[in-house]
C-alpha cells in the first residue's frame, strides 16, 4: 500500500507540473520553439505515466503500453527538431518528416493487440531513442563552439538532454527489472526525474518569453536595442571576440541575456549563434579577398574573424558558402564558382 500511496503522490506531482508548464507554453508563449518544447514535455508525461498506470491499474496494461510506445517513438524526433530550432531557423519540411516515419510503425505494432509483438516493439524503439540521444548529443558536442555563443541556451539544451538521459536509462532498467518492488522505485524515479526537469523548466522561463516590449520601453525600444546591437557589430567589430557570448554582450547593453536573445530573433529574424556567426564569416570573405592579405594563412584569417578553432573556422564557412576558405580565396569570391 506505501509503494501505491508513493506512487500517486510523484505522479501527482510530475503529472501536473508537466501538464500545467506544457499547457501554459502553449497557451501564453505560442511560438514554434515552445511548441515543440510543450510536445516533448507531453510525450514524456505519457511514457511515464505509462509505467505508472501499469502499477495503479493492470487492467489497462495493454492500453497504457500501447499509447507509451508511441509516446516513446516521437521523443527522440521532436528532441532533435526542438534543440535544432533553439539554434537555427528551424522548418519541418519533406526531408524532416522522414523522422516521423517510425510513429507509423508503432500504432501499426500498437493495433496488433498482440503482447509479443509489443515487447519486442519496446526493446527496438528504446535503442531508437537511444539513436537519437546520441545523435544529438554528439551534434552539440560537434557544434560546440557556435551553440556555447548563446550560453543561455546552450545550458538549457545540456540540461534538458541530460534530464532526458536519465529518465531513458530508467527506461531501459525497466525493460530488464522484474522485481515488483525494484520495478516501482525505478518508476518512481523516473517520475520525479520528469518533475525536477519541469520545475528547472520554469526557472528558465525567460527564456521561452516572447518580447516584453513594455518591459524594453522603460530602459531602450526594442528599434534602439537592436540598433545598438548592429553598432557594436558593425563599427566596434565586437564579434571578433573569441569569447563572444550572450551575456558579455548584455553586459556591454547593460539589459538582460533574454531580452538581447528575443531581440535578435525578432528584428534580425536570426538566433544569436547564426547572427554571430554571419558577422564572422563575412569579416573572413573579406580578409580572404583583400590584396592586402594575401600573406595572412586562413588559420590567421580565422582568428582574426573571432573564431577559437580552424576547425569551427572550416565547417561554419563551408556550411554558407558552399566551398572552403582556400577555394573561396582562389575563386575571388563566390561568383561563377563552380563546387565540386
Amino acid at each position: 500500500m506505501s509503494q501505491i500511496w508513493l506512487l500517486s503522490i510523484v505522479f501527482a506531482f510530475a503529472i501536473g507540473h508537466g501538464t500545467f508548464l506544457a499547457a501554459t507554453l502553449l497557451i501564453g508563449f505560442n511560438t514554434k520553439v515552445n511548441r515543440l518544447l510543450s510536445l516533448i514535455l507531453v510525450v514524456l508525461i505519457v511514457r511515464v505515466g505509462k509505467s505508472i498506470l501499469t502499477i495503479l491499474f493492470p487492467e489497462w496494461s495493454y492500453l497504457a503500453s500501447s499509447i507509451g510506445l508511441i509516446a516513446m517513438t516521437a521523443l527522440g524526433p521532436l528532441l532533435l527538431f526542438y534543440i535544432e530550432s533553439l539554434f537555427t531557423a528551424f522548418e519541418l519540411d519533406r526531408k524532416k518528416s522522414i523522422h516521423l516515419v517510425a510513429l507509423v510503425f508503432s500504432v501499426a505494432v500498437c493495433l496488433s493487440a498482440n503482447w509479443r509483438v509489443l515487447n519486442l516493439a519496446y526493446y527496438i524503439f528504446t535503442f531508437y531513442l537511444f539513436v537519437y540521444i546520441f545523435w544529438i548529443s554528439y551534434s552539440l558536442y560537434k557544434n560546440a563552439t557556435e551553440y556555447r555563443t548563446d550560453d543561455v541556451k546552450w545550458k538549457w539544451s545540456l540540461g534538458i538532454i541530460g534530464g532526458i538521459s536519465v529518465i531513458f536509462i530508467t527506461f531501459v532498467l525497466q525493460l530488464f527489472v522484474y522485481n515488483r518492488f525494484i520495478y516501482t522505485i525505478i518508476v518512481v524515479a523516473s517520475a520525479l526525474v520528469l518533475y525536477l526537469l519541469s520545475l528547472w523548466a520554469v526557472r528558465q522561463h525567460k527564456l521561452f518569453l516572447p518580447v516584453n516590449r513594455k518591459k524594453i520601453k522603460n530602459s531602450y525600444e526594442l528599434g534602439e536595442l537592436s540598433n545598438r546591437i548592429l553598432r557594436l557589430f558593425q563599427k566596434d567589430e565586437i564579434f571578433v571576440d573569441a569569447s563572444l557570448s550572450i551575456t558579455k554582450l548584455a553586459k556591454q547593453l547593460h539589459t538582460q541575456p533574454y531580452l538581447v536573445s528575443k531581440t535578435i530573433n525578432s528584428h534580425f529574424k536570426k538566433s544569436f549563434s547564426e547572427f554571430l556567426m554571419e558577422f564572422r564569416i563575412i569579416k573572413a570573405e573579406q580578409l580572404l579577398l583583400s590584396s592586402i592579405n594575401q600573406t595572412l594563412t586562413v588559420e590567421a584569417i580565422a582568428y582574426e574573424s573571432g573564431f577559437s578553432t580552424l576547425s569551427a573556422f572550416y565547417t561554419s564557412f563551408k556550411k554558407i558558402n558552399n566551398m572552403t576558405p582556400n577555394q573561396f580565396r582562389k575563386a575571388g569570391g563566390r561568383a561563377d564558382m563552380k563546387v565540386g
